[in-house]
């Protein structure tokens, strides 16, 4: 399966490898989008020292996030359905890690998770689980095999071939 067919469709099986190029070409895109949101919010002055005090309240750079991230929820979603596919597993095992990274951001738009400086108990919670739920998909999604042969969602995407 091509990269692009992982990042848009929730059918079938990727492999760990499609996961691993598809995963950072979305995060690079990700990033550049999100750094030219930055700069047209900021006005191109986001890299200046004073006004990187003003980022601090979190509300911009939360904006900014929350923008981005539910610009690329769909393809997100659909490389990590397609993988848990790959381990028989239904893709809605994803949904709680997407849901504490959009309400994080939701949080921080608000003014809820206070300060870079002096986050709130409710931001470093928010953050911390976020965090926690993202790592251990990474781990999971990324290091354990898929199931050998075909299975429920699929054709097994490795056949002919090894995995990473």
């Amino acid at each position: 399966m091509s990269i692009v067919s992982a990042m848009s469709s929730f059918d079938g099986r990727i492999r760990r490898r499609t996961y691993w190029l598809a995963s950072t070409l979305w995060m690079l895109a990700y990033c550049i989008v999100t750094i030219a949101l930055i700069e047209h919010v900021s006005d191109g002055r986001w890299l200046d020292e004073a006004y990187g005090t003003e980022l601090k309240s979190g509300r911009d750079m939360g904006f900014v996030s929350l923008i981005a991230g539910i610009a690329f929820l769909y393809p997100g979603l659909t490389i990590a359905w397609q993988r848990l596919h790959d381990m028989d597993w239904t893709g809605a095992w994803y949904l709680p890690v997407a849901a504490l990274a959009i309400a994080y951001g939701v949080l921080q738009v608000a003014g809820l998770t206070g300060s870079l400086d002096q986050e709130t108990l409710l931001g470093k919670t928010f953050f911390y689980a976020m965090l926690g739920a993202q790592l251990l998909s990474i781990v999971v999604l990324g290091f354990v095999p898929g199931t050998d042969g075909d299975n429920q969602h699929g054709a097994n995407p490795r056949a002919g071939d090894r995995d990473m």
